[in-house]
């Protein structure tokens, strides 16, 4: 056998251009190596970087790491010559194959300036409407007009005989001087059909009295008429005078007399003030208050107390006042001479 020191990179390609092709050179260099052997090329660390087996077989171990390329190398079949595939023997372009998985996210870039204003997009819908707190409370407004006159409220009327329908209003009271008595009050139009006098009865004859002191001469009386002519008589004597006789018995008592000019006193209170119990009077001085009545424009918030007579010359109402109402009150006292 025949040996030949060389580099290896001249017997790498003496063994591509020699081995693997069946074309003989002049100038080529033959290894032949044992039988079952092969021939190797290996590296300082005596891994296998090029193997040709006894068979023929070319092994390149490193060429599934080696540098990806952009061009398909073929062999021919009879020659076994290497080079690029031609146009012919390439097959046809197989399908896509599966996408591979994401790569990692790279490092975020600088950032880019800024761009020029766009144009302003169209208005949104209006959102819904948020509820919000409460405030507080804001000032007191001004005081509102006056409102308008209320009814009239209910009255006396005085009159001579028992009243009409189409006289007063519902709540009034009506005095009938003929009777001394008084009607009322008018409810529904309508008068009650009978009255409360106020007179009292005749009261009963007093005890007779002592007997009086005789009294003066009375004058003397007229002339009686001529009487008829008599037998004249014996003169008599001269009788001494009688003693006077008693005084008769003292007549009863006469009924009493009509009451005078009757008139009716008034007094209005408009309520504006907190109370418990308050008091309205009607002054009949220098009269005699001999009855009378109350009103009160809203009863709500108010009970009657009662009317009497606070003294001899007037008429007073009570009523319960409830806090913050404000009705008018009104006493009406009747007044006699």
């Amino acid at each position: 056998m025949h040996s030949r020191t060389t580099t290896p990179s001249r017997l790498l390609m003496a063994l591509c251009l020699g081995t693997l092709s069946q074309t003989s050179m002049a100038a080529d260099v033959t290894v032949v190596p044992p039988a079952s052997g092969g021939f190797a090329v290996r590296d300082a660390a005596s891994t296998n970087r090029l193997r040709v087996t006894e068979s023929g077989t070319v092994l390149v171990p490193a060429l599934g790491s080696a540098t990806a390329q952009g061009t398909a190398a073929c062999f021919d079949a009879t020659s076994g010559q290497l080079g690029p595939c031609s146009a012919s023997a390439q097959g046809a372009t197989g399908p896509t194959g599966p996408g591979g998985p994401t790569g990692p996210a790279g490092p975020t870039g600088p950032q880019g300036i800024q761009g020029v204003q766009g144009i302003p997009g169209a208005m949104g819908a209006t959102g819904p409407a948020g509820v919000g707190a409460t405030g507080a409370a804001g000032p007191t407004g001004p005081a509102g007009p006056t409102g308008p006159i209320g009814p009239t409220g209910a009255g006396m009327l005085t009159g001579s005989g028992a009243p009409s329908n189409a006289q007063g209003q519902d709540g009034d009271f009506y005095f009938d001087s003929a009777a001394t008595a008084v009607y009322g009050p008018k409810a529904a139009g309508t008068w009650p059909g009978s009255s409360v006098s106020l007179i009292g009865p005749t009261g009963a004859a007093g005890a007779v009295g002592a007997t009086g002191a005789t009294g003066a001469t009375g004058a003397e009386g007229p002339q009686g008429p001529q009487g008829l002519l008599g037998f004249v008589g014996p003169t008599g004597s001269a009788g001494p005078t009688g003693p006077t006789g008693p005084m008769g018995d003292t007549g009863p008592i006469g009924p009493t007399g009509g009451i005078g000019s009757i008139s009716i006193a008034e007094n209005l209170l408009p309520v504006t003030g907190a109370y418990s119990v308050l008091t309205v009077e009607a002054d009949c001085s220098p009269k005699i208050a001999i009855g009378g009545g109350c009103r009160i424009s809203d009863s709500t918030g108010s009970t009657f107390q009662g009317g009497y007579r606070s003294n001899a010359n007037k008429w007073a109402c009570d009523y319960y006042m409830d806090s913050g109402v404000t009705p008018t009150i009104t006493a009406q006292a009747i007044c006699a001479p």
